[in-house]
């Protein structure tokens, strides 16, 4: 199954999407206080290349994507000129490593003026398929970035279409939200197919009640099969509160009808959560994380299902206090990700204050979210840095900045752990040369 983490809104496209996209697939670290940064030791699987030597270019991850144990993808930013000199330029370029992390090969780079508003969002959809948005324009890649095309969305003359979520259940089927203006005005929503790896679209006049979605924000788009699939998202009322809601397809997106979930063992209501993306891991067993806002009483719970999503059954709701929120990391937990039906993680910002965020704590369960426990490794990692990737139940990638906290511009290191998290190894990566860039 091909999927991508939820990070994008619908007609919402936002510039700094990489940051936010390795602020959600990447979104574990250690529990308690992070005094400094500290630096394992070197990976023997790379050896003791750094990219320092020779980088010219100043290129360092600013995020990575890895989609299994050994193949991923990564990015890196570069924001040039402005006052005095003139209006900034920024450079977005994409990575793919094949050998676990230890060598990226840059796959694609864009040059843009950063005025008026530039749009850039990449969607890592597997090992070798990728599309990104760069302002109105679409890119496809299905050999890992070897070579790309243009993609073509089913639009009228005169109007634009951002897309929202995107998922591919294969190496052909795909589905994507999509929101489409005129002029900067929104129109209407829509969701798109694609039976052949993202090459064309066409839309499916979906009957699901997009003014819940036009109104609000899509946050899981997932397809259990070529017929049945979820979309979750919230949607503000008229006095300004925010309430979720879970659709179900069984015909492939054409038409929806809405799913009410148990209120968790807790919590007030299961409409106040933030629902992330549903994932099976057979046929009849799924899970649907979710977490609240920084509105108490704040914390995470867990939605299980052993029917095929036909039915839920909610986990009790796990609060968390000390959390803490900072106008650049944000604040409230993250929406738990799992490894596997029993494993997954969390985190939270916590301090002090409300608004002194001075540690990450991270959370872990191994029972399907039932019960949670404070993960008390020591990790590599500040409140700051992008975080964690885990990709089974013992490996996992960590990257962080080693300049100034957050700046995605800053040198980065790479970990990986191979025993879930107990001890850690420093990846001294390398970068490749880039192609031409567009």
């Amino acid at each position: 199954m091909i999927r991508i983490s939820p990070f994008s809104l619908v007609c919402r496209p936002c510039f700094f999407c990489f940051l936010l996209l390795s602020l959600v697939l990447l979104p574990f670290t250690a529990c308690g206080a992070i005094a400094s940064h500290v630096t394992p030791p070197s990976d023997p699987a790379c050896g003791e290349s750094a990219p320092r030597v020779n980088n010219v270019d100043q290129r360092y991850l600013s995020s990575i994507a890895m989609q299994n144990e050994t193949t991923g993808w990564g990015q890196n930013y570069i924001q040039k000129g402005g006052v005095p000199s003139g209006v900034p330029t920024a450079q977005q370029t994409l990575l793919h490593t094949t050998d676990g992390g230890c060598h990226w090969k840059i796959v694609k780079s864009w040059k843009y003026s950063m005025e008026p508003s530039p749009t850039f969002s990449p969607f890592f959809l597997s090992a070798s398929l990728a599309l990104v948005y760069v302002n109105g324009d679409f890119f496809l890649t299905r050999d890992a970035g070897d070579s790309w095309s243009s993609v073509t969305l089913p639009v009228a003359a005169g109007q634009k279409a951002f897309p929202g979520q995107i998922f591919f259940l294969n190496s052909h089927l795909g589905w994507m939200s999509a929101a489409f203006s005129r002029e900067g005005v929104l129109q209407f929503s829509d969701l798109l197919r694609s039976t052949d790896g993202g090459t064309s679209w066409t839309r499916l006049h979906s009957a699901l009640p997009m003014s819940l979605v036009d109104q609000g924000r899509i946050t899981g788009l997932s397809m259990r099969s070529e017929t049945s699939g979820w979309i979750t998202g919230s949607s503000h009322d008229s006095d300004g509160r925010e309430h979720s809601w879970i659709f179900l397809t069984h015909d492939g997106g054409r038409s929806w009808h809405e799913q009410r979930l148990p209120c968790p063992q807790g919590y007030v209501s299961s409409q106040l959560l933030v629902l992330g993306q549903p994932r099976f891991f057979s046929a009849r067993d799924g899970i649907l994380p979710a977490s609240t806002t920084l509105t108490p009483p704040v914390g995470i719970s867990i939605f299980i299902t052993h029917d095929g999503g036909e039915s839920w059954q909610s986990q009790p709701f796990f609060p968390i206090t000390n959390v803490a929120f900072n106008p650049e990391l944000g604040g409230g937990p993250r929406i738990p990700t799992f490894t596997d039906l029993s494993t997954g993680w969390s985190s939270v910002l916590t301090g002090a204050g409300n608004d002194t965020a001075d540690s990450l704590s991270l959370l872990r369960t191994t029972d399907g979210g039932r019960s949670w426990q404070p993960f008390d490794q020591q990790l590599p990692v500040r409140p700051s840095d992008p975080g964690f990737q885990f990709i089974t139940d013992r490996v996992a990638f960590a990257l962080a900045y080693t300049g100034d906290p957050v700046n995605f511009q800053s040198p980065s290191e790479l970990y990986r752990t191979i025993n879930g998290g107990k001890t850690w190894t420093t990846l001294r990566y390398t970068i490749r040369e880039m192609t031409p860039i567009v």
